[in-house]
């Protein structure tokens, strides 16, 4: 009986992952290639994506719980209190940018060439809309939600996390099946089928991010019990990490030196501990 019960844990677990990586891939494969068949212009075949992951993976998610019997609630998909849990999320890892940030940037790490307001603006909005969309929401609703509070009602603690882990690092490789699938049955390109890490990153470096990511949004969601503090702090660590890679358009920001990279685990870390530290506080 208890094998047949951490079988159905694990079951879970991997339904979740192959939702999410399913709708990352279709919405990957048709909303990018559509903007390439339509002439959509950038960044609609973005938004277009970020909107049909979420909703895959909403329903996805939804029709796990109905044949699982589980409650919203169970999985931290709740609606009381969501502008406190995503005020959590947010300020904690702002917290944590600033205390890394803002000594780097005194000690000549961190370059600013001064900010395009305009460019700058329409970056921020339109990352706001597509992460939430296609990365921090439908991420943490199937690997912070439904897979772990399914994981850890059955296994300790640390099995739990881990397996949590495994599963959230192999989905977005997973995903570029479908996407290969897609583009190919459009017409619109040849994408490669497998990658743990995307084109130009050194897998080791990308992998041991994700790992840590996983660690930190696991303690996220521990402070409320709500995957929305994991929501937040998962779009300010996109947010964060891509406008200190000079990703920004009009931010102004640049690292003195390669190697300064390592600020950003450094603030994951730190965000890590403050969240684990205010565990359970706000239930």
């Amino acid at each position: 009986m208890a094998r047949s019960t951490r079988r159905l844990t694990y079951g879970r677990a991997l339904a979740a992952m192959l939702v999410f990586s399913l709708a990352l891939g279709t919405a990957s494969g048709l909303g990018l290639g559509l903007a390439e068949r339509l002439g959509w212009p950038d960044p609609a075949g973005s938004v277009v994506q970020a909107a049909l992951c979420t909703l895959i993976t909403l329903v996805g998610i939804i029709w796990l719980a109905r044949r699982t019997g589980s409650s919203a609630e169970s999985y931290g998909f709740r609606r009381a209190r969501i502008g406190r849990d995503l005020g959590i999320g947010f300020a904690v890892v702002a917290a944590a940018a600033l205390m890394v940030v803002v000594p780097t940037a005194v000690l000549g790490g961190i370059r600013f060439s001064g900010i395009d307001p305009v460019p700058l603006l329409i970056y921020l909005a339109t990352t706001v809309v597509v992460a939430t969309g296609l990365e921090a929401f439908p991420e943490e609703l199937a690997f912070r939600g439904f897979a772990y509070s399914s994981l850890r009602g059955r296994l300790q603690p640390t099995l739990a996390a881990t397996v949590a882990t495994v599963i959230f690092v192999l989905a977005p490789g997973l995903s570029m099946v479908w996407t290969a699938l897609i583009a190919r049955a459009l017409g619109t390109g040849h994408p490669q089928w497998y990658a743990i890490a995307p084109p130009g990153e050194d897998p080791v470096s990308y992998v041991m991010l994700l790992v840590l990511w996983s660690i930190c949004l696991l303690q996220a969601r521990q402070v409320t019990d709500s995957i929305w503090v994991g929501v937040a702090a998962h779009l300010l660590l996109l947010v964060v990490n891509r406008t200190l890679l000079g990703s920004a358009d009009g931010s102004g920001v640049e690292l003195a030196h390669p190697d300064l990279t390592l600020i950003i685990p450094a603030y994951v870390v730190l965000a890590t501990i403050a969240f684990g530290l205010l565990r359970g506080r706000f239930r």
